[in-house]
């Protein structure tokens, strides 16, 4: 192999050691990139708030990784139609901060993760304790819509309006194949 510029030989041994390195520590995953925002929002937005841990066994039930592939393939493209953002919030129980960014990781790609703290995360906090009173079972989606102004040096976030919740993985396959979702 040789380099384009110089013609000087490139060793394949190392090229291919790093390309393996690279594929295990899963920095060449074949998944699609998660959705990416350069922007900040500004206007109507939903936040598609998966709740999961480790040691659910719900996690694993036929059905449920397929559910969430197909809300992250269908909600993007529903919120566009109606003129809103959609972005989806992980949220692992694991008491291992580690455990649950590789838990997340492994169920979708999300815009934004909460880790750790186990029931008492912020997540759990805001959407299932305090505002948006819900029952404490994983796996979990809490669907909620609120407004976004971004100024230049002000952002102003109006309150959360409770769209759905989903509790258990049959609940949330089911939801996630009706034709209309907010």
């Amino acid at each position: 192999m040789t380099h384009p510029q110089n013609h000087r030989r490139v060793p394949k041994r190392p090229v291919t050691v790093l390309l393996i390195i690279a594929t295990i520590l899963g920095c060449l995953d074949e998944r699609p990139p998660a959705p990416s925002h350069t922007d900040l929002p500004n206007g109507d937005e939903i936040l598609v708030i998966v709740i999961a841990a480790s040691w659910c066994h719900g996690i694993e039930e036929p059905g449920f990784r397929e559910a969430l592939a197909s809300l992250q393939r269908e909600l993007p493209r529903e919120a566009e139609r109606q003129g809103l953002e959609v972005d989806f919030v992980g949220v692992a129980l694991d008491w291992n901060t580690d455990d649950g960014v590789r838990l997340l990781r492994t169920l979708a790609r999300f815009d934004e993760m909460v880790v750790g703290r186990n029931w008492v995360n912020m997540a759990m906090i805001e959407y299932v304790w305090r505002e948006q009173k819900g029952s404490p079972a994983v796996p979990q989606i809490v669907l909620v819509r609120r407004h976004v102004t971004s100024g230049l040096s002000v952002i102003t976030v109006g309150p959360d309006q409770l769209l759905g919740r989903f509790l258990g993985a049959k609940e949330i396959e089911t939801w996630s194949k009706q034709s209309s979702h907010f």
